[in-house]
């Protein structure tokens, strides 16, 4: 999924076998979920898609955008029920779709999740946006003199499959008799299972390299970033694209952090709050109690649920001070 993947735990059994089963399980779940094989398995669901299905996808997204306030919390009763209608119908034609072409396990869990988060989140996590996700990451590519490969994919599992995965891995060691497991998904997923593990944070603010540490008591953490943001300038570049608009979103937030249970959840919200805001994201998160959140704005503010244990370095704040008062 073009990322790396790290996994660490303490050793248990046959250490190679474990290694080798790790290795097969990751081929395994890149030939079924990533975009960036035009063999696996979601590009093949995107082509049956585009070859008469996808009218349930545009069903699907005109339930979820049908509102000129597409985040109103106030009507998420009545959204929440179209949506709904809307969503077990496209996953009703979607079992269809992989049963027939028995496509894996892992892709239905990752399309079934994928449909639920759409639907809590509004809209604001959207894994079909595919072809103008590919068309934007190729545009930063190309200004950063980098390769990249244009895909056909509708479906783009980017901001959850990585949790997935990470979960997958962890679970595959702990079921070998590992103990105190750590796996890492491009440093942005990271899934655990013992003893809690001390977590580095980036900082997403130009001029900071490092913000401080989290002590991870949760399975699963996830962070979607907009990183080298400077303080009180305009200039940004988003990864991220707003559902709504088809366009990157700028908001006031340049990185959410969230820990649960559960990989998928994590990045689902994590991408979700990137795309909505602080305010909006704020409303939302304080209707999920079982997980916790880290925000960073793009004025130098963190804001962290009180459940978490975040340590920034020395001199972290003075530095973040300094920069709101240059930029009044």
């Amino acid at each position: 999924m073009g990322t790396l993947v790290c996994a660490t735990w303490e050793p248990a059994g046959n250490v190679e076998e474990i290694q080798r089963l790790i290795r097969q399980r990751v081929r395994e779940l890149e030939n079924r979920l990533s975009i960036f094989k035009q063999t696996s398995q979601v590009v093949a669901l995107s082509r049956i898609l585009n070859a008469g299905s996808e009218d349930i996808l545009k069903k699907f997204r005109s339930s979820l955008f049908h509102s000129s306030n597409v985040y109103s919390l106030a009507e998420s009763v009545e959204v929440g029920l179209e949506n709904h209608d809307a969503g077990a119908e496209l996953l009703f034609r979607l079992e269809d779709i992989l049963q027939a072409n028995r496509f894996s396990s892992d892709l239905a869990r990752v399309m079934e999740a994928s449909v639920k988060f759409a639907n809590l989140t509004q809209g604001a996590f959207y894994p079909f946006l595919g072809r103008q996700m590919h068309v934007w990451k190729k545009l930063v590519a190309e200004r950063a003199n980098r390769e990249f490969e244009l895909s056909d994919s509708i479906i783009d599992f980017g901001g959850i499959a990585k949790g997935y995965a990470a979960d997958q891995v962890r679970d595959l060691v702990v079921s070998k008799g590992g103990k105190n497991v750590v796996v890492s998904f491009g440093s942005s997923s990271i899934s655990i299972a013992g003893d809690p593990v001390c977590v580095g944070l980036q900082s997403p603010w130009e001029g900071l390299e490092e913000f401080g540490h989290l002590l991870l008591t949760h399975p699963a953490l996830s962070v979607s970033a907009d990183t080298a943001t400077r303080i009180g300038s305009g200039k940004r570049v988003s990864h991220v694209l707003d559902p709504s608009t088809g366009k990157p979103a700028f908001t006031d937030l340049v990185a959410v952090l969230v820990c649960t249970a559960d990989g998928m959840e994590c990045e689902a919200w994590a991408t979700a709050f990137l795309v909505l805001g602080l305010e909006r994201a704020m409303d939302l998160d304080a209707t999920q109690q079982h997980i916790d959140t880290v925000f960073f704005t793009a004025d130098g503010r963190v804001l962290a649920s009180p459940n978490l244990q975040i340590t920034a370095h020395p001199g972290v704040q003075q530095w973040l001070e300094a920069q709101r008062v240059r930029t009044q």
